[in-house]
C-alpha cells in the first residue's frame, strides 16, 4: 500500500495508528513474523488496557 494511501486510512480510524518497518512486504507476517509481532505488541497492549478499564472486555 502506497504511504500515502496508509495515512488516509490511519486519518480515518477512530483510534488508528500506521507504522512502517524497513524491508516490510505484504507478507511480513510469513518472511519475519517476529518482527511483526514485536513491532505490534505495544498498541494490543494499550488498546487491550482500555478495553479492559471500559469493561469492554469479557
Amino acid at each position: 500500500m502506497p504511504p500515502r494511501w496508509a495515512d488516509e486510512l490511519t486519518r480515518a480510524l477512530p483510534r488508528g495508528a500506521s507504522l512502517r518497518l524497513e524491508g516490510g512486504t505484504h507478507t511480513l507476517n510469513y518472511v519475519n513474523p517476529w518482527s511483526l509481532a514485536f513491532a505490534i505488541e505495544p498498541f494490543l497492549l494499550e488498546h487491550a488496557r482500555a478495553a479492559a478499564s471500559a469493561g469492554e472486555l469479557a
